[in-house]
């Protein structure tokens, strides 16, 4: 009974937030196209404790008309729609919402103050872990300045343990900002997992080089100009290539076409390392195959055959003999 209770009072905040404007005494101005919601203070003042703090404090400077006028320009009228009908009705359907929109909504209700929001959505992502792969970096740019610690604290233990599915991302190609990504560089496990080998690190950042460069995908056609920009955005990034960890063969066909790129007595100190290896590695011969004594055929023995007794007639019993016998049985029966 008390639940269909609660779902009606729930129905009737609805009902007040679609067509309660003419009891609001609060304008909401959201987002940079600045879209009016007309709302209700007592409602934000109740669920809403950045609200509570403002509503009175700033009524005289922001009223118009009566009204209490609110900006919000770093929120969007979409995540403020959602925001807006969980602050009147407490309703939120978490995982049929997209994880960006879940992160957005996070900053909205941090904004805001309403925490509760915040522990219900993180405690669904922090057992969803993998819908975070693809926003990395996405939530390191949102979450600046310390907001969001705990959803900050779920995108480091991903870094750590699957910065894989942090490099594979199309989410890594698009990085704008070349500090984001040496941030990334910088905080990458000093041992790395096996799943992302060395050499894949140094592939990922030179494609990331060019597509942010807009240089032609073949370097054979790069002018001193371009190679010398190329090398320009990613020296900051090369002390974090191990490449003693890249392997001859990856070397030579990955690193070696972009030797421009590296300095040039780096490059020259890593192919003699290189060498040494490969001389190092001497060819081992094969097993010499071990003689075969011949096979020598044991003589047998000629057959010999057993004499054999020659066989003895038992004697027959003679007729009385057998007469006698019989009596003498029919005598004792």
């Amino acid at each position: 009974m008390s639940t269909e209770l609660l779902k009606l009072l729930s129905q009737d905040y609805s009902t007040l937030l679609s067509d309660g404007s003419e009891l609001a005494d609060v304008e909401v101005h959201v987002g940079q196209e600045l879209k009016v919601y007309n709302v209700h203070s007592l409602i934000l003042w109740t669920r809403s404790p950045y609200f509570r703090s403002e509503i009175w404090a700033n009524k005289e400077e922001h009223s118009v008309d009566h009204k209490i006028i609110f900006s919000l320009p770093n929120i969007s009228p979409k995540t403020f729609n959602t925001l807006l009908r969980y602050i009147y009705v407490g309703e939120l359907d978490i995982a049929s919402h997209s994880t960006k929109v879940l992160v957005l909504l996070m900053l909205a209700a941090n904004d805001l103050g309403i925490t509760n929001l915040i522990d219900c959505i993180t405690k669904y992502l922090t057992a969803q872990k993998h819908r975070l792969n693809g926003l990395y970096f996405f939530i390191n740019r949102e979450c600046q300045g310390g907001k969001l610690p705990e959803l900050q604290k779920l995108c480091d233990d991903i870094l750590v343990n699957n910065p894989l599915s942090i490099i594979k991302s199309p989410e890594f190609m698009k990085v704008e900002s070349k500090e984001e990504l040496l941030f990334f560089y910088d905080n990458l496990p000093e041992n790395l997992p096996a799943s992302l080998p060395e050499v894949l690190l140094w592939e990922k950042l030179i494609e990331w080089g060019i597509s942010h460069l807009k240089l032609p995908k073949d370097n054979n056609s790069y002018d001193n100009d371009q190679w010398g920009k190329l090398k320009q955005l990613l020296e900051s990034f090369i002390e974090h290539i191990n490449f003693e960890n890249i392997n001859r063969n990856d070397f030579l066909a990955k690193v070696k076409p972009y030797k421009s790129v590296l300095d040039q007595d780096k490059y020259i100190e890593l192919m003699e390392k290189h060498m040494d290896v490969q001389q190092n590695q001497q060819p081992l011969e094969p097993p010499k195959p071990q003689p075969h004594e011949p096979y020598k055929q044991q003589p047998h023995e000629p057959y010999k055959q057993q004499p054999h007794e020659p066989y003895k007639q038992q004697p027959q019993q003679l007729p009385d003999q057998q007469s006698r016998l019989r009596t003498n049985r029919d005598r004792k029966s």
